[in-house]
């Protein structure tokens, strides 16, 4: 019963983890890899339900299968992405060396019933040894690397923190039972050593499926804060009613990178042509807008709008006129521009100009 629900948990985590993923723009390299590591769980999980309760006869697929040796070289390759280290192709063909050994060993053992009966002990010792010691050293090497890496954001280093001291638990139990079944020539797996293994992996997939929600809440607070504008409350607080919170997570975000890449500089920006490129409809848009800044969507583009030429104007090499600044912060006239800046400064643009050249 207990691996029943190991098997549903880990399943249902993986599968939540995945379809939060597909809500995150601009995926990086950790966040791909976040997805690939859900991934190879989901997959490990499944085969082990079917060959070792659906078909016990056949469980000795899942006994040798050589997943184990995915998990150390992800953990690196983590490593390097948060770290920003450039992995060759070379290298993770050299880190994939001993999947691609064991994968081929793996089919052998499945397919030649005489070497199956022959080396089935030695056989598993070798691999379950392998194993133990991918477990040990990928966690060291990553944990000593890490001591003279730059410090990145911590909410990425916990990730693979979290990672090392599960795979380094997760080795010594391996490297353990290994000793065991050495000494004691008793067949290579059992009831605890399994239940061991699965709940790791459930404590696994919590990690990346934690990970991957992190990242579809954390750019909204990044983002929101470098428009320098003065939302009236978190957008994470607030739901935007008739949609889930992942889809919910995903429009918010989605508005959020568009303004930060400043599209509403361009004179012909509309909220059509903003809800066309997102996706979006007009009514959700406006309805952020009024919610989390309290303002209508052509007033809150015009603020950004008029921030920009502030921006300009106290630029000390500013060298445009009127016209130009006004076209270059998206306004299409000069008279729409004077009459925006005077609501929103309490001035003109020259004398905004005057006063910001008073501070050099």
């Amino acid at each position: 019963m207990i691996f029943y629900l190991l098997y549903f948990a880990i399943v249902i985590i993986c599968t939540l983890g995945l379809q939060i993923s597909r809500y995150i723009p601009n995926k990086s390299d950790t966040d791909k890899l976040a997805q690939v590591f859900l991934i190879i769980l989901l997959i490990h999980t499944i085969h082990a339900a079917i060959f070792r309760d659906l078909l016990p006869g056949l469980v000795y697929v899942d006994r040798t299968a050589p997943f184990g040796l995915i998990y150390g070289p992800i953990l690196y390759f983590t490593f390097c992405s948060i770290e920003q280290r450039n992995v060759t192709k070379r290298q993770m063909l050299l880190h994939g060396i001993p999947f691609i050994l064991g994968l081929v060993g793996h089919l052998v053992f499945i397919s030649s019933y005489t070497f199956r009966m022959t080396y089935r002990m030695e056989y598993y010792l070798l691999l379950y040894s392998i194993m133990g010691l991918s477990w040990l050293f990928y966690p060291i090497w990553v944990f000593f690397l890490s001591n003279s890496a730059t410090n990145r954001a911590r909410f990425e280093r916990r990730l693979y923190y979290y990672s090392v001291i599960l795979i380094l638990v997760s080795s010594i139990f391996m490297l353990t039972l290994v000793l065991n079944r050495m000494i004691e020539r008793s067949g290579a797996d059992a009831a605890s050593s399994g239940v061991t293994i699965f709940f790791i992996m459930l404590l696994g997939s919590l990690l990346g499926y934690n990970y991957l929600l992190g990242k579809l809440r954390k750019p909204i607070h990044w983002d929101i804060q470098s428009l320098n504008l003065s939302a009236s409350s978190n957008p994470l607080e607030k739901p935007l009613p008739g949609f889930t919170y992942a889809e919910q997570q995903s429009i918010k975000l989605k508005i959020i990178d568009y303004l930060v890449e400043k599209s509403y500089l361009d004179t012909e920006f509309s909220i059509d042509k903003m809800a066309k490129v997102l996706n979006v409809s007009k009514p959700v848009i406006q309805q952020f807008f009024k919610l989390h800044f309290q303002d209508s969507f052509l007033k809150v583009i015009n603020s950004l709008r008029i921030k920009e030429a502030c921006n300009s104007l106290s630029d000390e090499g500013f060298d445009m006129n009127i016209e130009e600044l006004a076209l270059h912060c998206g306004f299409n006239s000069r008279a729409s521009f004077y009459r925006n800046f005077s609501q929103e400064m309490g001035c003109s643009p020259i004398e905004f100009r005057e006063k910001s050249m008073l501070k050099y």
